[in-house]
């Protein structure tokens, strides 16, 4: 039997990330959980230090997959344009994952977009 992860996710709430301000989303924060697929036997080969990819080279820590995010694990997105698409593009790094961008190996891809909830203003016809 397969088994999600448990996690306690009173440990975003100093980021905003919590039940609290309704995951980020009421402000227009939306906060956002990623999680790599269970491999079963899978471990993460490290890396060598002179062979760290650049683009994770300040993050990258032996024994864990390191994860790039383009678009700006609990990811919090602070600066969200208005009701315009944002395409996000996650990867994850380490020497025995395979990043193939046309069949999505290694990485996932998402959209967000946060819509003004105020209502629209009437036009003023009489004029």
């Amino acid at each position: 039997m397969i088994k999600s992860c448990r996690f306690e996710l009173t440990k975003f709430n100093g980021a905003g990330c919590g039940k609290n301000t309704n995951y980020g989303f009421t402000e227009g924060k939306p906060c956002i959980i990623l999680t790599l697929n269970r491999l079963i036997g899978w471990m993460p080969i490290d890396y060598a230090p002179d062979s760290v990819p650049e683009i994770i080279k300040g993050r990258y820590k032996p024994n864990f997959v390191t994860l790039k995010c383009d678009g700006t694990a609990m990811i919090k997105f602070e600066n969200l344009p208005r009701n315009k698409l944002v395409l996000v593009e996650c990867r994850a790094y380490a020497q025995n994952v395979q990043i193939d961008i046309t069949s999505k190996l290694g990485m996932v891809n998402f959209e967000l977009m946060v819509e003004d909830t105020e209502p629209e203003k009437p036009i003023d016809k009489s004029r």
